[in-house]
């Protein structure tokens, strides 16, 4: 199974388990047009971290180059490397694809860090699994991550509500009083943090 087919599955197993879908950021296909393909190469061969990411997208879709999973996630590592929101939270799903839990929750943080909305909400998706993903679930920083993510505007939110309903349903005492002082410290940190505009 190719490292592209992995990814997909494993975002597939992400949606399916609580009825997320990916920001609008990551959904669909990229612009085939020439005129923006040529763009994303450009700026990518000059370093551009939004290009570098448009052309991993190029190659992760298949839609309007050849697919080429593993040029992808490179190319992905490389807009990380320049601190491009959007290369964690894909590189996230790559990691939780290949059930590296503890890397993707890094990156994950990494992305929320940089005001990705969608980082937010799949940390609170990657905690909610308690009980089948023992190392990282924890259902107070479900419940925490979720929270913050659902007092934030846009889709993002919309979804984080919808999945902190079933976490709350399932909260023992002990874990929603935790799951409240670790919102806090959350809210000292991210609140303020603003949203990643690409």
């Amino acid at each position: 199974m190719g490292p592209m087919h992995r990814v997909l599955i494993g975002m597939a197993f992400i949606i399916a388990c609580r009825g997320a879908w990916s920001q609008e950021l990551e959904q669909g296909t990229p612009d085939c047009s020439q005129e923006a393909v040529d763009a994303a190469i450009t700026g990518a061969r000059s370093g551009d971290a939004a290009a570098i990411y448009k052309m991993a997208r190029h190659y992760s879709t298949g839609a309007c180059i050849p697919r080429d999973g593993r040029t992808a996630i490179a190319l992905y590592q490389l807009a990380a490397e320049q601190g491009y929101a959007p290369a964690f939270y894909n590189l996230g799903v790559i990691a939780a694809a290949n059930k590296d839990y503890r890397t993707a929750e890094a990156l994950f943080h990494r992305g929320a860090q940089l005001g990705h909305r969608g980082c937010e909400l799949h940390l609170g998706i990657l905690y909610s699994f308690s009980s089948s993903i023992p190392e990282v679930g924890d259902d107070a920083k479900a419940f925490a991550w979720l929270s913050l993510a659902a007092a934030r505007a846009g889709k993002t939110a919309m979804e984080a509500k919808a999945i902190l309903e079933d976490v709350a349903k399932q909260l023992r005492p002990e874990d929603q009083e935790r799951g409240e002082r670790i919102l806090q410290q959350l809210e000292r940190t991210y609140r303020a943090v603003p949203e990643f505009r690409p």
